[in-house]
């Protein structure tokens, strides 16, 4: 595919309700529902903590400033949430989660432009998709989840999968994306393929 980065993504098969909230015949968000950790407790935040920068080390896409930053700039429209995973009171994991429409259309080349600007003309939002990322709204080559030394991954993968499955029902996205690991991260995402994701190559830039 011409790309050495990973993402894990899902569809969640929903049913629309005039609450918005949705309903769902999914085995695997079936099976999540009562998922919980005695250990680790996760908090969500629409502003970035400042105490993201202890997990952040060298690596700058961690840190509260860059993720303030793609937050203010307001990129792609996005819906923005900031995920903190627990110990106690240790933080142990930390997550940006995004949520925007992405065109597949772009991908159709220029030679189709004219009969999809036709088409949306009758349906404005063929071929364009809402999806829940783990990661933030542009690629910059890594991935926007980081783990303490000590973490439980499996443990925090799997609050955070239920996490983001309930935001999806809120909002009707039917789209779950992690993004973007590299092929020595790969297996950090082998819970993820439990609960129904599968694993495939970021688009080459």
């Amino acid at each position: 595919f011409g790309s050495n980065l990973v993402a894990a993504g899902r569809c969640v098969a929903l049913f629309g309700t005039d609450s918005g909230k949705g309903d769902t015949d999914d085995p695997f968000l079936t099976a999540m529902k009562d998922y919980s950790s005695p250990a680790y407790t996760l908090e969500y935040s629409a502003d970035v903590p400042t105490e993201w920068n202890v997990l952040a080390g060298a690596n700058v896409l961690h840190t509260h400033l860059f993720n303030t930053t793609v937050l203010d700039a307001g990129v792609e429209r996005a819906w923005f949430q900031f995920v903190t995973l627990r110990e106690g009171q240790r933080c142990v994991a930390t997550a940006s989660l995004s949520a925007f429409d992405i065109d597949l259309g772009l991908f159709l080349g220029k030679s189709a432009e004219a009969w999809l600007l036709r088409i949306r003309r009758f349906s404005p939002r063929f071929l364009k998709i809402n999806i829940l990322i783990c990661g933030l709204p542009a690629s910059f080559g890594q991935s926007n989840l980081a783990f303490s030394p000590d973490a439980d991954r499996e443990t925090c993968l799997r609050l955070l999968a239920h996490y983001m499955e309930e935001v999806a029902l809120k909002k009707g996205i039917k789209y779950l994306c992690f993004k973007e690991f590299d092929r020595s991260e790969a297996e950090t995402l082998r819970p993820l393929e439990t609960l129904g994701y599968f694993k495939a190559y970021s688009l080459p830039d």
